[in-house]
Formats: structure tokens, C-alpha cells, sequence
């Protein structure tokens, strides 16, 4: 009926390490989330920058906004003007990036192994880098 001192103890110290246990899993588990977010987004964050069109008649300039991406595609620059074509907000939806324009939602396809980005109507830019050395 009566347990001993020592059994008591024993049993609460189990009971202690138990909760320490499931509380640390939590946490590593909440860490563990917050990397894959953090690597998905810097994953996603390569866009950045400046990218044309191969034929050079297009170009597009990506920054980074708190919830999303600003892109701006223009036409090459003449007498060091750009003329902007469309602006748009990019932003994230899972694992696909969608942007709003002519009144339509477009999916935004990313292609890191040829460093290409493809907006529907717009074409496929490609690093500035590549192509101007």
C-alpha cells in the first residue's frame, strides 16, 4: 500500500527525465522545421538578380520582398533607358511560384541545372552572367 521514499523518488525521477525527453524531441522537431524552411527559401532565393533572353530582346530584374519576389521584365535598354514592360509579384505557393499578369495566374518555372527562368508569355531568361559573360 505505502511505497517507500526511495521508489517514490525513483518513479518521479522517471517522470522527470520522461517530460525533459518529449520537451527536447519538441524542440528538435521545431528546429528541424525551421532549417527546411530556411534551406527551401534559400534555395528559392537564387532567382535574385538579373537574367535576358537569349535573343537578348528581353530582360528581367528579380528582388527579394518579405513574403514574395518583385520581377520586372523590360526591353533592352536604348540610350541607357530600360522600357518596363510589366511588373509583377512573384510569390510562393508550396513549392511552385506564381505571378498574376494579363489577368491570369501563371506558374513560374525555375530550372537551376541551366540557370533558366521562364515566365508564360514572357519566355525563358537565363542568368546575366551567362550570357554576358
Amino acid at each position: 500500500m505505502f511505497k517507500s521514499k526511495k521508489k517514490r523518488a525513483i518513479e518521479s525521477a522517471i517522470e522527470h527525465l520522461s517530460a525533459t525527453l518529449r520537451h527536447a524531441a519538441e524542440s528538435l522537431a521545431a528546429v528541424a522545421d525551421d532549417v527546411r524552411v530556411s534551406r527551401q527559401e534559400i534555395r528559392r532565393d537564387y532567382i535574385c538578380g538579373g537574367w535576358t533572353t537569349p535573343d537578348l530582346n528581353r530582360g528581367l530584374i528579380i528582388s527579394k520582398l518579405p513574403e514574395g519576389f518583385n520581377a520586372a521584365i523590360y526591353t533592352p535598354p536604348l540610350n541607357r533607358k530600360r522600357t518596363r514592360l510589366m511588373r509583377v509579384f512573384v510569390r510562393v505557393d508550396g513549392d511552385v511560384l506564381k505571378a498574376c499578369y494579363d489577368g491570369v495566374e501563371h506558374t513560374i518555372t525555375t530550372n537551376p541545372l541551366h540557370d533558366s527562368i521562364t515566365f508564360p508569355g514572357y519566355g525563358t531568361f537565363l542568368r546575366d552572367d551567362q550570357i554576358f559573360g
